[in-house]
């Protein structure tokens, strides 16, 4: 019973100092550029929202050269538009116009890594837990009602670039697969059409604690055949 005892606890302590060796541990942090649609009537004035995003995530490597990625972070979301128009004095109220939109969100996404010459791509979905959301208007306006989902699933699509072993540089697009609030409209329109939802895009960097094995540099995986 000792010997059988002896054997899985070896068998697993094997494992995972195999694992540990294809797990990448990383940091990330970028401006993030955001739209929320439909929230506001669109025309001149609607631009979007600049938040932060960032958090901690691993990767873990597979045989075939391409990767799980999991992380978790904080993302800052959702909407502006301002109109200024000092010249209309029939109706001052709605001449000047100021509305922020900031949704807070935590989120996980996983991802499935491609790594390609000179750079990575990495797909799949996330799924992002509203943690607050707040309104701002302009004094002669009051904020609009609107009842926010607790819960928003999206679609990522994100290039990673090598700058060395350690630091990479990213760009970050997303888009929501659900309405990031609950309007009550069944029937109408496409599914996309009955609520607001997001889209944008992230500038940032990566920093791994370890160096990854992937090799997205073709150049450095010609050097280390040719050394072995």
């Amino acid at each position: 019973m000792k010997k059988k005892i002896g054997l899985i606890v070896g068998f697993f302590i094997v494992f995972a100092l195999q694992a540990q060796q294809r797990f990448h541990n990383y940091i990330y942090a970028a401006p993030l550029f955001s739209h929320a649609t439909r929230i506001v009537q669109q025309g001149p004035g609607v631009v979007g929202k600049l938040g932060l995003e960032g958090g901690i995530g691993t990767i873990y490597d597979l045989k075939n050269g391409n990767y799980w990625s999991f992380s978790l972070t904080y993302a800052e979301r959702g909407a502006r538009k301002r109109r200024v128009m000092s010249n209309n004095a029939t109706s001052p109220d709605f001449a000047n116009f100021d509305y922020h939109l900031r949704l807070r969100y935590i989120s996980v996404p996983i991802l499935y890594g491609l790594p390609s010459q000179g750079f990575n791509i990495q797909l799949g979905p996330s799924i992002n837990f509203l943690i607050d959301d707040k309104q701002i208007t302009s004094d002669n306006l009051p904020p609009n009602e609107i009842d926010f989902r607790n819960i928003e699933y999206m679609l990522h699509c994100n290039l990673e670039f090598e700058i060395n072993d350690y630091l990479f540089f990213n760009l970050r697009l997303y888009h929501s697969i659900n309405t990031i609030n609950i309007t009550g409209i069944e029937g109408v329109g496409y599914w996309y059409q009955r609520g607001s939802m997001h889209r944008g895009l992230g500038v940032g960097l990566s920093y791994y604690f370890t160096p990854p094995n992937f090799k997205i540099n073709p150049n450095k995986k010609e050097n280390i055949e040719l050394n072995d």
